[in-house]
């Protein structure tokens, strides 16, 4: 995104145009990259899937589409991630949204993100 304001105008015109999101977890992953070290899944229900046609469509992103919730950023071995998901006894298996957060992550450093603004998905 070129600009702050823009990302906030471009945010705040998703969120209107989506109402709250219900998803299903669908199992924990890991991968050999920092910010998708260790992760839950999403599944991709309906009101799920329109509401990131319209974010491709505002934010004109063309990125894939790998819905998940982040719980570990890092670089770890295998045998460690393997552990970690030992150590998660349960969560929840659905949880619904209703709103949005911008953050800023220009810094490669996770520790210095922060949240620019947020917005309730309100769908009118």
């Amino acid at each position: 995104m070129s600009n702050e304001n823009e990302a906030i105008n471009n945010t705040k015109q998703l969120a209107s145009c989506i109402l709250p999101l219900s998803l299903t977890l669908t199992g924990i992953g890991y991968e050999n990259t920092n910010h998708r070290a260790l992760f839950i899944n999403c599944g991709k229900n309906k009101s799920f899937l329109n509401a990131h046609r319209k974010a491709r469509e505002i934010f004109k992103h063309k990125e894939k589409f790998l819905p998940h919730i982040s719980l570990i950023y890092g670089i770890y071995d295998e045998l460690s991630k393997k552990e970690m998901i030992k150590e998660i006894k349960k969560y929840p298996k659905n949880l619904t949204f209703d709103s949005i957060s911008l953050f800023n992550t220009k810094d490669r450093n996770e520790e210095k993100w922060y949240k620019v603004a947020e917005f309730k998905l309100t769908g009118s």
